[in-house]
């Protein structure tokens, strides 16, 4: 009997077949620190000390809205501004919403002013009514920062405020942005391009709108953006962009602060070079049968793996398209107690005689008995079990039945 079971593919790149890092054309950027991941791939598509700690000033809000999102289940869920929401910012310089005591605001108000005008109100507000308090916030920021594989990042507040203890990197920050842009509500509003509060009181223009004014440049290629500005960070920018299908998630340190925009000239410079100088290739089709898998069941059966989605990768745009095929290592057989998320093996794939990348497979759900299967082979079993009892005392029984038939003759 055959199942059809689809496995998660995760890629990681190895080897031959992408052009590294160092061979992209050389770009000069206005900013001191600069990574790019392809989110598709976790592939490093550019690192200019993009691993080196650095200040985020107002890009740590894109930690703050998506950990508010995930204790919030109604966006239109009216909330009251408290006078601690407000106040002491102006002393610190923080930019504002302009909320007030006792004004009433929606989740949906709150995110918009923590993303777009950069709101510090808004951002303490988030952090009180989902988690109860700020250092509770605080702590599910670095929490969360570890869990996504963050490991050069530290908070200390829910703002970007300078402090020498409020920290992380250009490729951490990739790695969050990634994680919230997989909310489609924290996507929705990252990409949008202006906000009229539910209460009519405020409008508000994205950072990428913003950054686009200032700048002179359309930097269409940009889907959303979050800034960031200190003395001390620079002017920064962390924004996601598509290329050939895939999105990549690009942030910037340490631009010039001589004037506005100059993030997003780095940003719009490097997403361009990666776009025109690289191609994407197929790997495998979208229901490939990848490999088969003995189930271990009594009666022979078997698992057929079929690839999920398309998948691909990006090379450099004068690399030559290849023929691949693969190789699987890993399990033979599969029974009951295959979870989701567990692996099964890996798929090398080659190009001629050279690897050119490994394929992690896990499977995609949990495997489970088919009762009618599992029921029949336990009864083939149990029948059985009867039969050799049966045969054993009718044995026993003849054995018997001799024994005493000789006593008789005798």
């Amino acid at each position: 009997m055959k199942k059809i079971l689809s496995v998660i593919i995760s890629m990681v790149f190895i080897l031959n077949g992408i052009k590294p890092v160092d061979a992209f054309p050389k770009v000069s950027l206005n900013c001191k620190y600069a990574y790019v991941l392809d989110g598709d791939t976790s592939r490093t598509m550019y690192d200019k000390k993009g691993t080196v700690k650095m200040y985020p000033a107002s890009m740590t809000k894109i930690m703050t809205a998506y950990l508010a999102l995930t204790k919030i289940d109604n966006l239109d869920e009216k909330i009251k501004i408290s006078k601690k929401d407000v106040e002491g910012w102006w002393a610190q310089g923080a930019s504002i919403c302009y909320f007030k005591k006792g004004e009433k605001v929606t989740y949906r108000d709150l995110l918009y002013g923590c993303l777009f005008p950069s709101g510090a109100d808004a951002c303490r507000s988030l952090a009180i009514n989902t988690y109860g308090s700020e250092k509770k916030f605080i702590n599910a920021m670095n929490e969360t920062a570890a869990a996504l594989g963050c490991k050069k990042t530290h908070f200390v507040n829910t703002t970007g405020l300078h402090s020498k203890n409020h920290y992380t990197t250009c490729e951490d920050l990739t790695l969050i942005l990634r994680e919230a842009m997989n909310d489609k509500r924290f996507a929705k509003i990252f990409t949008d391009d202006e906000y009229h509060s539910t209460n009519k009181k405020h409008y508000w223009v994205s950072t990428l709108t913003k950054t686009r004014y200032y700048a002179h440049r359309e930097a269409k290629q940009i889907e959303g953006a979050k800034s960031g500005y200190t003395n001390e960070a620079g002017r920064c920018l962390v924004s996601s962009f598509m290329c050939h299908g895939h999105r990549m998630f690009m942030a910037v340190g340490k631009a010039p602060t001589t004037k506005l925009g100059t993030s997003l000239i780095a940003s719009d410079k490097l997403s361009k070079m990666i776009i025109e100088n690289t191609k994407l290739v197929t790997v495998m089709e979208k229901g490939t049968n990848l490999l088969t898998l003995n189930y271990n069941y009594l009666i022979p059966q078997y698992y057929q793996y079929t690839v999920p989605e398309k998948m691909t990768y990006l090379i450099d745009s004068k690399t030559k398209d290849a023929s691949y095929t693969y190789k699987y290592k890993g399990l033979k057989t599969i029974d009951h107690t295959i979870k989701e998320g567990d692996k099964i093996g890996d798929v090398d794939v080659y190009d001629g005689q050279e690897l050119v990348v490994t394929l992690p497979l896990y499977a995609y759900e949990t495997i489970e008995y088919d009762i009618n299967i599992y029921n029949r082979e336990h009864d083939y079993v149990l029948y059985g079990l009867i039969a050799i009892v049966a045969i054993a005392l009718g044995l026993k029984a003849l054995s018997l039945f001799r024994h005493r038939k000789k006593e008789k003759i005798f």
